[in-house]
């Protein structure tokens, strides 16, 4: 999605309204927001249908500046606009106002391809909101548990729970000194390795998620007092 201009789409502060916050995509990383781009919302938008999870977004707007942005174009004669779109998870269906709010990782993507030429109609708010015209849908992706996460996860969970454990063993029953200094030196190696990768997959979710752990780790990667 680098490059893209994409539409951010989440529930607003009341919890009845929605928000959409134009952002430039930027690689595989948090969208940023998009200054030079704005958004009007029109009637009949917001949730409809139940709740902010099992309910229906609807969004009509009034987009200025976005036939062209510093990065990229939108052919508005095209018959076969590439798109691109992305869903998050239901725990992800925060409530802001915020047009620079942060979001977390999407839980499923997909392309289609948009006849320009038929969106075009008279101005104002289609009469019908649910045709699909012109649009041919080409595939749908679930993220799913990455090979990154779970190498994370297990690398983690290994050296809490073998690693270091060992490493007490080894002091307290064979009372070797360099051996506990060994296990327990690989054991905050491994530490530090499962950091970066929880690190860099915390990348494509919520920056928050960082602080908590490094000041998790932290503490475990400090020389111990004499």
């Amino acid at each position: 999605m680098k490059d893209a201009l994409i539409f951010l789409i989440y529930k607003g502060g009341d919890g009845k309204n929605v928000t959409v916050s134009p952002r430039l995509g930027t690689g595989h990383s948090e969208p940023q927001p998009l200054n030079t781009v704005s958004v009007k919302l029109l009637e009949q938008s917001g949730i409809t249908g139940g709740d902010d999870e099992t309910g229906d977004y609807v969004v009509n707007a009034h987009c200025t500046g976005c036939r062209s942005w510093k990065t990229g174009a939108i052919d508005a004669t095209s018959t076969k606009q590439p798109m691109i779109y992305a869903v998050g998870a239901a725990h992800s269906f925060f409530g802001s106002d915020d047009l620079n709010a942060t979001i977390v990782q999407h839980q499923a993507f997909g392309q289609f391809t948009m006849d320009l030429k038929a969106a075009v109609g008279q101005g104002g708010v289609p009469t019908d909101t649910s045709q699909q015209t012109g649009v041919v849908h080409d595939s749908d992706n679930n993220n799913g548990t990455t090979l990154g996460s779970a190498f994370h996860a297990a690398i983690m969970a290994a050296t809490f729970v073998l690693v270091f454990p060992t490493g007490a063993v080894a002091l307290r029953l064979f009372e070797r000194v360099w051996l506990h200094w060994m296990i327990q030196s690989l054991g905050v190696l491994l530490i530090l390795v499962g950091a970066i990768v929880g690190i860099y997959i915390s990348e494509k979710h919520d920056k928050v998620r960082d602080i908590l752990r490094q000041s998790v780790i932290t503490p475990l990667t400090r020389p111990a007092a004499p």
